[in-house]
């Protein structure tokens, strides 16, 4: 185990062999600076539950009937949406709770 330590001027240090023997950024210090980058990404993607559902995303109608089923978390929300050519189709969301 290497200790990879950021300096505040001047990049990264490792106490690994490659990059105490040949000065370039090694293995180390590359998988924390990713690391860092993915962990930003996921801290700034916020995700919302459904909680509240009025309408269907799909089509806006307020017609919703809510299907559970047994003791699992999957809920299904149906709705009735009219395809452009006027025929009577069904449209199914799963959501988690």
């Amino acid at each position: 185990m290497y200790n990879v330590t950021k300096r505040k001027v001047g990049g990264w240090l490792c106490d690994c062999p490659d990059f105490v023997h040949r000065k370039v950024q090694c293995k180390h210090i590359w998988a924390i600076q990713i690391s860092l980058t993915v962990r930003k990404e996921v801290e700034a993607r916020v995700i919302e539950p459904m909680t509240d559902v009025h309408a269907c995303i799909f089509c806006r109608s307020e017609q919703i009937i809510k299907w559970a089923f047994g003791t699992t978390s999957m809920v299904t929300f149906r709705s009735s949406r009219v395809n452009p050519v006027g025929s009577s189709s069904q449209s199914t969301l799963a959501s988690r709770k």
